[in-house]
This record gives C-alpha cells, sequence and structure tokens, in this order.
C-alpha cells in the first residue's frame, strides 16, 4: 500500500506539472474510491470558430498493477451527446471528435492506452489482456475468464468496477456516440445484411451503394436511424436480440439508453469529419 500510495502521489505530481505547462489552474480531486483518483485542468481556451472554454480532466483507474488513464474534455456541456473513444490506436476518428468539440461544443471522453486497442494489465502473475469495448455486462467481461477461479473472479470484479466507472461519465439523458475506425472490410454494413455475419443484430438497414461500406453508423435508436435514413447515410438500427458480446452498444440496448456508434475506414478523414459533422445535425 506504501508503494502504491506513493506511484499515485508521484504520478499526479507529474500531471500537475504537464497541466501547468497549459498555463491552466489545476486541482486534485480527491475520490472516495481508492482505485482511481482524477487530475483536472480548467480554463483553457478550445481552437474553436466560436468562443469555447475547454475543461480538462483526467482519471486514472487501477487495474491489477496498471493505472489506465481516462481523459475528459468538455467545451459545452448544454450538448446532447457524449463523444467516448475506447480504442486508443483508432486515433483519426477520435481527432474528428475532438475537432467539433473544439469548434461546435460538446464532451469527449478517451481512453489513453498508448495508441493500443486492448488493455494490458498484471493481477498475481497473471497476464491479461481485454477490449475495453467488451467489458460492459457479464458475459462479455467472463468470455475469456475462468469464473469459479480466484484470480479471475477478481479480474472480473475489477473489470466490472472499470466498466461502471466509464458508464457513470456518460449521462443517462445524453445519447452515447462511441467512435471507432477499422481496417478495409474488417467491420462493414454488409456484415448486418442478409446471410451476414451479424444478420441477427440488426432490426433495420439502409445502405447507400454510393459510401463506402466501411463507413456506417449503428444505433438503438428508431429516430436516429430514421434521421440518418432521411440523409442517406448508411445505418444500422440494431436488434434487442443482438448477440452479447459486452460491447457499449449492447449495454445501452439493455439499459434503454439511446446509443449511437460511428463506423469508419481508418484514412477515411473527410468521411469522419462528416459523420461527426452529421451527429451534431440531427441531435442538436
Amino acid at each position: 500500500m506504501k508503494h502504491l500510495l506513493s506511484g499515485l502521489l508521484l504520478l499526479g505530481s507529474i500531471n500537475l506539472l504537464h497541466a501547468q505547462e497549459l498555463s491552466a489552474p489545476v486541482a486534485i480531486n480527491k475520490q472516495s474510491n481508492p482505485e482511481y483518483f482524477t487530475v483536472a485542468a480548467t480554463s483553457s481556451v478550445a481552437p474553436a470558430a466560436r468562443r469555447l472554454t475547454l475543461q480538462q480532466r483526467r482519471m486514472y483507474y487501477r487495474l491489477g498493477e496498471r493505472l489506465v488513464t481516462i481523459n475528459k474534455q468538455v467545451t459545452d456541456e448544454s450538448m446532447p451527446y457524449v463523444f467516448i473513444s475506447l480504442h486508443n490506436n483508432e486515433s483519426g476518428i477520435a481527432d474528428a471528435a475532438r475537432q467539433s468539440i473544439y469548434t461546435q461544443g460538446g464532451t469527449l471522453l478517451e481512453l489513453l492506452n498508448d495508441n493500443q486497442r486492448n488493455i494490458e494489465f498484471t493481477l498475481f502473475d497473471k497476464e491479461v489482456s481485454v477490449d475495453p469495448n467488451n467489458i460492459f455486462t457479464p458475459k462479455g467481461r467472463n468470455q475469456d475468464l475462468a469464473v469459479s477461479r480466484k484470480t479471475d473472479m477478481v479480474i472480473a470484479h475489477q473489470l466490472n468496477g472499470f466498466a461502471q466507472f466509464l458508464v457513470d461519465e456518460l449521462p443517462y439523458e445524453k445519447t452515447v456516440v462511441s467512435v471507432h475506425s477499422n481496417e478495409a472490410g474488417d467491420f462493414t454494413i454488409n456484415d448486418y445484411s442478409k446471410n451476414g455475419e451479424r444478420e441477427r443484430d440488426a432490426w433495420m438497414m439502409y445502405r447507400n451503394p454510393s459510401i463506402d461500406e466501411n463507413d456506417f453508423f449503428v444505433t438503438t435508436d428508431k429516430e436516429i436511424f430514421q434521421a440518418l435514413k432521411t440523409r442517406n447515410m448508411n445505418v444500422v438500427l440494431q436488434s434487442v436480440r443482438s448477440k452479447d458480446d459486452g460491447s457499449l452498444g449492447v449495454y445501452c440496448s439493455r439499459t434503454h439508453r439511446a446509443y449511437l456508434g460511428i463506423e469508419t475506414r481508418k484514412g477515411h478523414s473527410e468521411e469522419q469529419l462528416r459523420m461527426v459533422q452529421m451527429v451534431r445535425e440531427i441531435l442538436r
């Protein structure tokens, strides 16, 4: 415990110095949960066309022997949606979401993970690698664990706490907008078509053949689906019977929360910006 506290204090000091270099007032927010703490920087001016103030809060959550970093940036809390980026290797679409909140206002919650997709940590000498978008339901986070073993029970408990920590940062009344990018052909809207790998996951689907199959939306909300369909965007209305993979989309479906996933092809920067802008157009 002594070494843990020393590590927390040192890490907090490093981030305080970093925040001060930005010429922003800084405060340590002490939390009742010993597994995480936050560093907050306020009153930075975002590079925006309209006058916006950037509030930034960096939070840390302990998984095994590792502190996982979550960065929250807010320029306008009144926006009816929150962007979240769970895969740190998908930087292009996260940059598009960041540009949106800097110029139009909003919130971005971003998992910082050394530009990696999976979170890797060690607990009781066991090495764990987990996709952060598979931890939001018991079935998802337990799929690679033997929950009858004490070590795996502790891991499952920690992942549950981490998932809840992330969900608590997403206000229930706001639409959760999860941003992703994939390699060409890895994940396309055609996967939801008849005889596709994800056919059972789709309640309805609209395909615009003039738009790349890698660039599409997935939503749990019928009104959002209709709004995007009207604008001729590739879009899927997720079925309530969709496979439980532990994803944030499945969690939102089962908890009756509005969810919108943006799936894009890596390198499609113009389309990523257009799709992010479309979110503001239909949800403002």
